[in-house]
């Protein structure tokens, strides 16, 4: 037989952060084209005036001859000097075009976290929220029962194996042990006698690789009496362990989320011994007012069968964690006026003893409770 982990709108997932670059994804403007001025023209070199000329040289005379003593021819004349042509002019230098227009720069839209070809540079620190999970066990007597022996109807087993008590444990010490590194777990137990102490609790405070504690108390407890007599059975007061956990997490300071999973069989009650689907409704009240404070409730369980427990009681704790209005059936019929009738102090005169209201209001209590 396999306990039942039944879960509404809940838990776990693996949170994936896509980080995109800074800024977001940015379209820059192409930029502008550089007109190619076409360069001025150089004017052509002025033209050099050709040099002047030189005249010829003077003739020198012819010498005298001599007779007795000539005389002495005079000197030729010296031709004037050619004169120099006038320098060319140079030509005026060609004009520079005008440069290109510069394109306009691109418009940024919205970010949309996407990448870009360029990333500005980020430092980030992450820190870790861990969900926080208390774990609530029902420890009552109903828990010892047989399963499925059809021999053994003694209020303990004598083959524990065969009990809600076992199976649940495995099962909830299977999922402690596959996620305590990444959820804190912590743990309490309800039970206790009519006239003795009741509610009755053993405790782990929640915390991270909690496996080890939670285990070696929760295989160390000792299996109840094999009695039912009132005051020496163990009694199922739920009610107020929820209470008390339910705000112990509240009051919590660590981050991350909050949760409660509720292990049982289904059949609570007020340490009075009286109508187990009073408790029941109750409780049902407590998850819906603990979902609509961000606590929601998942529910792992194994219904009894030896008790007059309504069908889908298991399934109502289930829905009103998260956060859906419910209500159980009493197997008495007369739906919710008679769950009215039967649990409400006023209208019945049980469970004066009790403090609190019920969540049921008459005629009808299918809305979440108040």
């Amino acid at each position: 037989m396999r306990a039942s982990l039944l879960v509404r709108g809940l838990p776990f997932s693996l949170l994936l952060i896509l980080l995109g670059c800074a800024g977001g994804k940015t379209n820059t403007g192409k930029a502008g084209t550089t007109g190619a001025g076409t360069a001025g023209t150089t004017g052509a070199a002025g033209v050099t005036g050709s040099a002047g000329s030189s005249d010829a040289a003077g003739t020198t005379g012819v010498a005298g001859t001599t007779a007795g003593a000539g005389t002495t021819g005079s000197a030729g004349t010296t031709a004037a000097a050619g004169t120099t042509g006038a320098a060319g002019t140079t030509g005026a230098a060609g004009t520079t075009g005008a440069g290109g227009t510069t394109g306009a720069g691109g418009s940024t839209p919205p970010t949309d976290a996407g990448t870009d070809a360029v990333c500005q540079t980020a430092s980030y620190t992450f820190e870790p929220k861990l969900p926080t999970v208390y774990l609530i066990v029902d420890r009552s007597h109903s828990m010892y029962a047989c399963l499925t022996s059809t021999t053994d109807t003694n209020p303990t087993c004598g083959n524990l194996a065969d009990t809600s008590w076992t199976k649940l444990k495995d099962a909830t010490l299977t999922v402690v042990k596959a996620l305590e590194t990444q959820v804190r777990f912590g743990f309490a137990t309800f039970s206790g006698t009519k006239g003795g102490t009741c509610p009755a609790m053993d405790k782990v405070a929640p915390k991270v690789m909690n496996h080890a504690s939670i285990s070696t108390l929760y295989n160390s407890l000792a299996a109840p009496p094999n009695s039912n007599t009132v005051g020496i059975k163990w009694e199922s007061p739920a009610p107020q362990i929820v209470r008390s956990v339910g705000a112990e997490l509240m009051a919590d300071p660590a981050p991350g989320s909050k949760y409660i999973m509720f292990v049982t069989d289904g059949e609570l009650d007020f340490c009075d011994d009286g109508t187990p689907w009073c408790a029941s409704d109750d409780v049902i009240g407590q998850f819906q007012r603990f979902k609509a404070a961000g606590i929601p409730t998942i529910v792992m369980g194994l219904q009894t069968t030896r008790f007059p427990l309504p069908a889908g009681t298991l399934q109502a704790y289930a829905n009103a964690g998260a956060g859906e209005s419910t209500v159980i059936q009493p197997p008495t019929g007369g739906g919710a006026t008679e769950l009215f009738d039967q649990c409400n102090p006023k209208a019945s005169g049980k469970r004066t003893s009790w403090p609190g209201p019920l969540r049921s209001a008459r005629p009808t209590s299918t809305a979440v409770a108040a």
